[in-house]
Order: C-alpha cells, then sequence, then structure tokens
C-alpha cells in the first residue's frame, strides 16, 4: 500500500505582514508562544495522558486492532494570501519603503506581503513578489519560506516543484519549521525530486522537535499505519498524537482547530485500547520527547541535520531507471521481459497494471516516483 499525506496537511499562508516594529510570528508557529509561556511558569514534565485508573484499557493479552487506512488529515491552517495587516499611515509606508530600498530585508518582506495582500496599499501581486523575492535573495527564512509556497502552489508565480524544493531547502536550513514541512511531502510525494521515504521522515521529526503540530500529527499517522518505512508503533503514533494536541491547545488561536480535534480522537481512541504498560511507556517517550521539543524552543530554531538537506545526487541514466523498473515488475510477475531499458507494449502494459492496482494514475510511463512506490511493494512483498 502507498501511503500519500494529503495535499490538506501542507502549511501553505503565506506569513502575515506587520509593522516593522511589531514581534512577527507566523499562524502556523502561533501555538510555540503559549508552550513558551508554560516552559517559562517552570513547567518541567509532560502529562498527556488521562491517569490510568480512569482508562478502560484491554488486558495486555488483547491484540490491538487492524491498521486503519491513512485518513485525510484536517487542514492547519487557512487559505493564502488572506490579508490580515491594519492601517498603515502615509508616514510610516513611506518609511518602509526607504528602507526596503535600502537593503533591509525586514522591511522587504512587509513591504512585499503589503502588495500582496493590499494591506494599507493597492495590491500589486507582481511588485509584491518582486520585494518578497529580494528578500529571500537576501537570506530572509520567512522570505524564502514564502516564495517557496508560491512556486510550489503556483500563487503569482508560475509553478515550478524544482524551485519550490530549492527554497523549501534553503528555509528548512535556517530553521523554519513549516519549511521542513512542507520539504517533507515533497520528498515523499516525489514531487520536484525523487521520492525518498527515509529523508522525508527525518524532515518531519526535525519539523515536530522545532514545534511543528501538523508534523507531530504526521508521525503520529504514520506509526499507527506502520507504512512506507514505519513499523507499527502505536505507543509512539498515541505520543505524537497527545504531542499535536498539546500544541495546538497551547494558543487560543488553535485550541478548537480541525487538527486538535483529529488528534484529541486518535489519541483518545488508542488510549482506550492500549494496555496500562504500553501508556506508561508512551508518557516516559513523551517526557522525552517534550524535553527536546521544549530544549530547542528556548534555544532558537534547529534544522535538520545537514545530510537530510544536502540535495539528492542527479539520477542515474534514464535507461538504468527503466531497467531498475523492469525488474522491480518481473519480481511482482508482471512483466515476463528482459530488462534492458527498452520502453516498449510490454513494459507499458506492466506500468499501468501495476498503476492501476496501487491507485496511481494510469500514464504506462515510468518515473522515480513509480520506481519508489514499486520497491515498496517488492519490499512488503518480502516480508510476507
Amino acid at each position: 500500500m502507498t501511503y500519500r499525506m494529503p495535499i490538506k496537511h501542507r502549511t501553505d499562508v503565506i506569513t502575515e505582514a506587520q509593522p516593522l516594529s511589531a514581534p512577527r510570528t507566523s499562524r502556523g508557529m502561533a501555538a510555540l508562544a503559549g508552550l513558551i509561556a508554560v516552559v517559562a511558569a517552570g513547567a518541567s514534565t509532560w502529562s498527556a495522558f488521562r491517569p490510568h485508573h480512569e482508562l478502560q484499557a484491554q488486558p495486555t493479552t488483547t491484540p490491538p486492532p487492524a491498521a486503519p487506512a491513512p485518513a485525510p488529515a484536517p487542514a492547519v491552517s487557512g487559505p493564502p494570501l488572506q490579508p490580515r495587516t491594519g492601517p498603515i499611515t502615509d508616514e510610516a509606508l513611506d518609511l518602509v519603503k526607504r528602507r526596503a530600498a535600502a537593503g533591509e530585508t525586514d522591511a522587504m518582506e512587509e513591504l512585499g506581503r503589503r502588495y500582496l495582500e493590499g494591506a494599507g496599499v493597492k495590491v500589486n501581486p507582481a511588485e509584491g513578489t518582486q520585494w518578497l523575492q529580494r528578500a529571500a535573495e537576501r537570506g530572509a527564512p520567512g522570505a524564502m519560506y514564502n516564495v517557496a509556497v508560491m512556486y510550489e502552489r503556483g500563487i503569482v508565480l508560475k509553478q515550478d516543484p524544482a524551485q519550490a524544493l530549492a527554497w523549501y531547502t534553503k528555509a528548512a536550513a535556517a530553521g523554519v519549521p513549516m519549511a521542513m514541512h512542507n520539504l517533507a511531502l515533497m520528498y515523499r510525494e516525489g514531487v520536484g525530486v525523487p521520492a525518498d521515504h527515509k529523508r522525508a521522515s527525518e524532515l518531519l521529526l526535525a519539523s515536530a522537535r522545532n514545534g511543528m503540530s501538523a508534523s507531530m500529527y504526521a508521525l503520529g499517522d504514520m506509526y499507527e499505519a506502520g507504512v512506507q518505512g514505519f513499523d507499527r508503533d502505536l505507543v509512539r503514533a498515541v505520543v505524537w498524537y497527545a504531542m499535536a494536541l498539546q500544541f495546538q491547545r497551547a494558543s487560543p488561536m488553535t485550541q478548537h482547530s480541525n487538527l486538535a480535534q483529529r488528534a484529541e480522537e486518535k489519541m483518545t481512541g488508542l488510549q482506550l485500547i492500549l494496555p496500562t504498560e504500553d501508556l506508561q511507556r508512551a508518557q516516559t517517550l513523551g517526557e522525552t520527547e517534550f524535553r527536546l521539543i521544549v530544549d530547542t524552543i528556548k534555544s532558537g530554531p534547529k534544522p535538520p541535520p545537514a545530510s537530510v538537506l544536502t540535495p539528492p545526487a542527479a539520477p542515474s541514466d534514464p535507461k538504468e531507471q527503466l531497467a531498475d523498473i523492469q525488474k522491480l515488475l518481473s519480481a511482482l510477475g508482471l512483466y515476463n521481459g528482459k530488462p534492458d531499458g527498452a520502453i516498449g507494449p510490454a513494459t507499458r502494459a506492466a506500468i499501468k497494471s501495476f498503476q492501476r492496482s496501487a491507485g496511481m494514475p494510469e500514464t504506462g510511463e515510468p518515473s522515480p516516483a513509480l520506481a519508489e512506490a514499486l520497491r515498496d511493494k517488492v519490499e512488503a512483498a518480502k516480508k510476507k
């Protein structure tokens, strides 16, 4: 089975424009402010579960239910480009423009968002995009993330997965959790780059440990389903669902969000079927992860390891790629010809047969995503 995280799970809101004097907190990171307050007040432990005597836990001999099919996750943010900036005086706007012209990236970002949103100025998408791109090229993390979103979603800029991947990578290296999350989805889905599930999972973990609740939920979902390189682990699943819920509840903006509701449903369902000793393990593991996240928040964003962000090597010769695909098709009993790297009717028919069985578009064409899906299927067959 091929697991593809739904598009709605992406964080795709252009960070909101605010006056230069205001603190810059994007909607995707709103919960962190609340958690920092909790930490500052002296919280040193994490306790997401009800006392064990309140749980209707099953005996240890009761087998866990069958792994559920991954369900679409709730959106973690609203649609992009919603105006969220208050009025600005002509004098203040002139100051922002002069600072932007002088090369100040904060001013470039604010001016770019104002033009995109029509906040205090007449809407001018082209002008706004140019200012965001200039800020991104000067290394502004928020601008790099927003430019990546625009390339990926086709907002003003022409949709370009390769450019989106490049800018998400730069923003992730600068410590933007939302960029790590979206970059993980691109690697998992093979968008703009060959699918790489190991890299995707490492990026999700890095994002989660930087406080990104969408990544926490995604990790819980993958551990619960036990797909694509993740052994099924209900203890880790309930930990990450609980962590996502706690982070969403840390802010009034997100405490009643769809993501919070879905995380609570998932967490509660697992609590009721896990034996007491597993819940105790979950509590211990949750405390460890909580401290890692808190330490990161207190010390500042922590980028993923350089090895995770290093772009993968250039694809091998297309003929060799096709030969590998033919070998994988043969291993599944779908192709009886020679793995000669030449596309023909038999190879196309075999590819379409697999794509149909995997719920993929029936193109009959080889691709990195196809090769990855075939490898997953062959590996799964070996474990049976």
